[in-house]
């Protein structure tokens, strides 16, 4: 873009901005390139560049991501918001408690570089948790991985475990009624093929190729969480 047009450019961004009284939270610096436009926030003096979606309709207010200025309902409360993250709250539970967006929360703790005092395997911990507690509830289509269970209870977990591969060593029958499985068909079949851990992960047993054993999916089912003796005393 050459002086003359970027000189156009400028001239129009800034009537714009007038006409849409966004002066009365920030000051218009200038047009740059790539449709970037700077401005200074009159409430804490931070400069960055915004794009123009503003002046084309696609945003409805301009808002400093430093201070929350520009912002018709929590600006005033971003300290409040950031003193309740750095005691120790994550960014979900602040969102949650102030009903804000997620990412909003995000910028406000990477621009001022606040902390909860969390590391990051607390995290990824907890976060775990919740997805193993998300994925055990009835109706979840979503159920973790054998291998996920078992590493987030810090079990063996090896991978490359295929109900193919495990027919490919075991044959096709059931280990636990001696019975063919029928691998061609509806997977949700009774009769189809699935992985059983002959110590279930539930009981300390980890997803390996020594705790695994073809069953049938009703037998898998029966079986449930039960062990050696409890399974056998219960087919009595």
């Amino acid at each position: 873009m050459n002086d003359k047009r970027r000189q156009q450019a400028d001239d129009k961004y800034r009537r714009m901005f007038y006409e849409l009284g966004l002066d009365d939270n920030f000051e218009y610096i200038g047009f740059e390139k790539k449709d970037l436009i700077w401005f200074r926030c009159k409430k804490c003096g931070a400069e960055a560049p915004r794009g123009n979606d503003v002046f084309k309709g696609r945003q409805t207010k301009l808002l400093c991501k430093n201070c929350g200025n520009g912002m018709k309902k929590f600006s005033p409360e971003v300290e409040e918001i950031l003193a309740f993250y750095t005691a120790g709250h994550t960014v979900t539970e602040t969102s949650e408690k102030f009903g804000i967006e997620k990412s909003t929360v995000n910028n406000w703790v990477k621009v001022r570089r606040a902390t909860n005092g969390r590391t990051f395997e607390q995290g990824a911990t907890e976060s775990n948790q919740k997805r193993a507690a998300e994925a055990s509830w009835p109706g979840n289509k979503h159920k973790l991985s054998h291998y996920s269970r078992a590493k987030m209870r810090g079990l063996p977990a090896e991978e490359g475990i295929t109900l193919k591969k495990l027919i490919e060593r075991d044959g096709i029958h059931c280990a636990i009624c001696g019975l063919p499985c029928f691998y061609d068909g509806d997977y949700l079949a009774a009769l189809y093929p699935s992985i059983d851990h002959i110590v279930p992960i539930s009981k300390g047993g980890g997803h390996t190729w020594a705790n695994v054993q073809l069953a049938h999916r009703i037998c898998n089912m029966k079986k449930s969480n039960l062990v050696g003796k409890e399974w056998n005393n219960g087919n009595d």
